[in-house]
């Protein structure tokens, strides 16, 4: 039997502890707290951070050139853009995709372990592809994946990948994330 890879390709890794708590204290750290004018809901802290930072780009390469490598991308890339999130009680992202760049990520810098949720999935992120309305066919083809991140946790995705994430219903919970945005270079 073989099984056939298809649809986007979504990957999952572990950041390197050193490097989560150098990210993790780079956002906290900040006073430059904004609210970004998009469509997205205004959520209880965010920032954006210098993509061309050196130490940025030296943490993440290692991530972005092993999916760029599944991926079969032989041409350089470029970080476009880099944005921290702190999520409190009731905060979350609604469906969305990402424009302008080629790629996409998000790393779970801080997450609360699972025995403080209150209901399954809380706090999940939520991938979806394809068409939703499944509900009368008796073969469904696997459209959501819904992933119960973890600190340290990194998702590289194709930017046209609608994802979402759900809130935390606790009050002592805080959720923090970094997110970015990548442009694919021509090939060498």
């Amino acid at each position: 039997m073989r099984v056939i890879p298809f649809g986007p390709l979504l990957i999952h890794q572990k950041i390197d502890n050193t490097e989560l708590q150098y990210l993790k204290n780079e956002f906290l750290n900040s006073d430059e707290f904004e609210t970004f004018n998009t469509f997205l809901p205004s959520i209880t802290k965010r920032k954006r951070m210098n993509p061309n930072k050196g130490e940025y780009n030296q943490i993440l390469k290692p991530y972005i050139q092993q999916y760029l490598n599944v991926m079969g991308w032989k041409g350089n890339y470029q970080l476009k853009s880099l944005w921290g999130n702190s999520y409190d009680k009731h905060d979350y992202i609604p469906p969305h995709i990402h424009s302008e760049c080629d790629l996409s990520f998000v790393i779970f810098l801080q997450m609360p372990p699972k025995e403080f949720s209150k209901i399954k999935d809380e706090g999940s992120i939520n991938f979806m592809y394809g068409e939703q309305n499944y509900w009368k066919a008796k073969v469904t083809p696997i459209t959501l994946q819904e992933i119960v991140p973890e600190e340290g946790d990194i998702f590289i995705f194709p930017q046209n990948l609608q994802h979402y994430t759900t809130p935390f219903l606790n009050d002592q919970i805080r959720k923090i994330s970094l997110a970015g945005n990548i442009i694919l270079e021509s090939y060498e």
